[in-house]
């Protein structure tokens, strides 16, 4: 399961506690604003920095989701973007394109998706004999991965 919560107001209260010379906290439970069940477990999670509120999450299913924001705190996730034949281990949004992000997988692959075209992804490459488990594009010069 993917959980989003807004943890503005605890955060902005324990500000208000660390001035505090009882620094005294308690514990309260947060409701997330928004959760999606996944077909399994995963570790691949990014947000993008190009359009706000866009969130990608992948699991050991071979599954991306793509969570589109909405009005009153809410998003609508897509349909399973499916290519990998291994776990989806890291995506990573492009810091420039807001509909591009790049997902690494235990299949050796590193594949890059657009989500105006979720049906495929647009590139794919063989990347190491190995499972690729992390991918970061290279904030200088954003088209490098």
């Amino acid at each position: 399961r993917v959980s989003v919560w807004d943890f503005g107001p605890q955060l902005t209260r324990l500000a208000a506690i660390a001035s505090d010379a009882s620094g005294s906290t308690t514990r309260e439970q947060v409701a997330p604003l928004h959760s999606h069940a996944h077909k399994d477990e995963g570790f691949a999670l990014d947000w993008s920095r190009a359009a706000a509120g866009r969130l990608a999450a992948g699991d050991n299913k071979r599954s991306i989701h793509v969570w589109e924001p909405l009005e009153g705190a809410q998003w609508a996730v897509s349909d399973a973007y499916q290519a990998h034949t291994g776990s989806v281990e890291d995506i990573q949004w492009s810091p420039t394109e807001g509909t591009v992000f790049a997902s690494a997988s235990s299949d050796r692959t590193l594949r890059i998706w657009d989500t105006r075209d979720p049906s495929k992804a647009q590139i794919c490459v063989t990347a190491h004999e190995a499972d690729v488990n992390v991918a970061s594009w290279n904030a200088a010069a954003p088209h490098t991965l």
